[in-house]
């Protein structure tokens, strides 16, 4: 009997300093595998905080229409507060959002809606999601357009972890 309960004393020992052993490993390879994560992370991201994508410019109608696709590539939320065309000088842009209508059945159609300004920005993009809009301005004499066949924008965002709000200009080709 008493050799009975050596063994198993003896036994519980190791057991617990193989649990330790095993906890104490756990929360090591845990703690080591966010840190991998954030640098992987920091990695593979672009340095800016926003990207943009021009993903269009053509001409409809009267118009020079062009269309933006803005990725949060931070952490946290960003709100896309304006949007101001400084070249072509002068203009005052058109702002359109893509909006899905139900038809019969299931068939859906998705079509750019003309929207004020007021009901386009402020534009939340949730961390590491994007969102699309389009601007148009109105359609360049040939002249113009021949002299300078691009414009220039700005971007102004509040990223939610920063005090101020910071800018992104944007040069985009126009299309004739």
């Amino acid at each position: 009997m008493p050799t009975s309960k050596k063994a198993s004393s003896a036994g519980e020992v190791p057991n617990v300093t193989a649990e330790f052993f095993t906890l104490a490993g756990l929360a090591a390879a845990s703690a080591l595998g966010v840190r991998v994560g954030e640098k992987t992370y920091q990695l593979m991201k672009s340095p800016e905080p926003l990207v943009v994508q021009i993903l269009d410019s053509v001409v409809i109608k009267d118009e020079h229409r062009v269309t933006l696709k803005v990725i949060n590539q931070t952490l946290h939320g960003t709100y896309l507060e304006r949007l101001e065309i400084t070249k072509p000088e002068g203009l005052t842009p058109k702002f359109y959002l893509r909006e899905t209508e139900r038809e019969s059945g299931m068939l859906s159609h998705s079509a750019w809606v003309e929207h004020k300004v007021g009901e386009c920005f402020p534009k939340h993009v949730a961390p590491g999601s994007d969102t699309s809009f389009a601007f148009s301005l109105p359609l360049l004499k040939q002249e113009d357009f021949v002299r300078a066949p691009y414009g220039i924008c700005s971007l102004h965002f509040s990223r939610l972890e920063e005090k101020k709000i910071d800018g992104k200009e944007i040069v985009f080709r126009l299309r004739w």
